[in-house]
């Protein structure tokens, strides 16, 4: 019996650990916004091999657009919030963002993020 009292308190311990370290919402967001920011920049923001008369230009408009989409990062993290729905569960939270052109399913467990699609 001892042992089994000895599980169910480790148990409980671990769960009460998971309940308190369970990420809310606005850190998601946080997440989130951060990661398609950084999406962003790869994917759009890219520079062209070019020679090395353009390459100054090429390079600034690079910066330019990898600064533009991080002064605008704001404005993604209310776009992300209107299209995510948060499963708690108590212990961890699965959130769902749903974009246009993508699905995100992400695992929000003992203060950390798993993006699986």
């Amino acid at each position: 019996m001892n042992k089994l009292l000895l599980v169910l308190v480790g148990a409980g311990a671990i769960a009460a650990v998971m309940g308190f370290t369970n990420p809310q919402k606005e850190k998601y967001l946080d997440y989130a916004s951060t990661k398609l920011a950084e999406e962003a920049k790869e994917s759009v923001c890219k520079t062209q091999n070019s020679p090395d008369v353009l390459k100054k230009l090429n390079d600034l408009v690079s910066d330019a657009c990898k600064s533009g989409i991080d002064k605008h990062k704001d404005l993604a993290r209310g776009a992300i919030d209107s299209v995510t729905s948060q499963e708690n569960m108590v212990i961890f939270s699965i959130y769902t963002t749903d974009l246009p052109n993508r699905k995100y399913k992400t695992l929000g467990i003992l203060g950390n993020f798993f993006t699986f699609s």
